[in-house]
């Protein structure tokens, strides 16, 4: 899985697998997602994800080279995004340079609702909360020297750019070792706690979405799915985010009939465009 310019689709890899995948990337806000950064069994077609040096949102750390902060829902921003820096074309998004096929799409729903479950908050917590021990169980040193660093240092100063890149504020430079894990982690449960209930409504949209289009292709009466999405924005807000659907068109904000109408116009222009 090399070249930069590689196309994951379901022709050469299973999608639910790489579908799994990508929303393990969306859920720690990794948009680092090469097809290099991606492992294959070649026995068992299992997938597996690598190399997280730019989770936490580290790439949209740049807001000096067009870097945007995230919106309301990380999990619907990841795939809606566009462009994740200023970089030309190297800031595009990864996922609409290389992936096709995939969002939205019912694997991915699957992969969504299978991570944002109950069991998968509680696993998380468990293993923050090992990483949080593992860290406590460093031993102090005596400084090596005024320009070198002890491990606990470095500790600190790397969590430290991680803490300011999720929460845009710093963490109390007096605290002890022990009080500056407690700060940290405590604020790394919040932004997974976060994403995994974002997840939830971004594959409960996602599903709705497709139900939708599944209807317009089969030229179905849409009545029920209105009175659904109604009830569903009761006192909320009729305008929603929908799910991006390609590379050349950017995500539809709008409410139902907006949506139908937009989609039913964009599926007369490809219908003409093949005859």
């Amino acid at each position: 899985m090399g070249g930069s310019e590689e196309v994951i689709t379901p022709n050469n890899i299973n999608r639910s697998r790489i579908c799994r995948a990508i929303a393990l990337s969306a859920l720690s806000c990794d948009h680092d997602i090469n097809p290099s950064n991606f492992m294959v069994d070649p026995n068992t077609g299992d997938v597996a994800r690598i190399d997280f040096g730019h989770a936490f949102n580290d790439l949209l750390h740049w807001r000096s080279w067009g870097g945007r902060p995230v919106s309301s829902n990380a999990i619907i921003d990841y795939f809606n995004r566009e462009d994740v820096n200023g970089f030309g074309a190297d800031g595009k998004s990864k996922l609409w340079r290389h992936f096709t096929g995939v969002v939205p799409s019912q694997e991915m729903v699957d992969a969504l609702k299978e991570l944002s479950n109950e069991s998968s908050l509680r696993k998380t917590q468990e293993g923050l909360e090992l990483a949080k021990r593992n860290l406590l169980s460093i031993p102090e040193e005596e400084s090596p020297g005024i320009f070198q660093k002890t491990t606990r240092e470095k500790i600190r100063k790397s969590l430290l750019a991680i803490h300011k890149t999720l929460h845009d504020s710093s963490i109390d430079s007096n605290k002890t070792y022990e009080e500056f894990l407690g700060e940290f982690f405590q604020g790394l449960n919040q932004f997974y706690a976060k994403n995994l209930q974002d997840m939830k409504k971004a594959a409960s949209v996602m599903k709705f979405q497709l139900r939708v289009e599944r209807a317009l292709h089969s030229e179905s009466d849409i009545t029920a799915l209105r009175e659904e999405f109604n009830r569903r924005q009761r006192g909320k807000k009729q305008s929603i985010t929908w799910i991006k659907r390609n590379a050349e068109e950017p995500a539809f904000r709008g409410g139902f009939d907006a949506y139908v109408a937009h989609r039913r116009k964009r599926m007369s222009a490809e219908t003409s465009s093949r005859t």
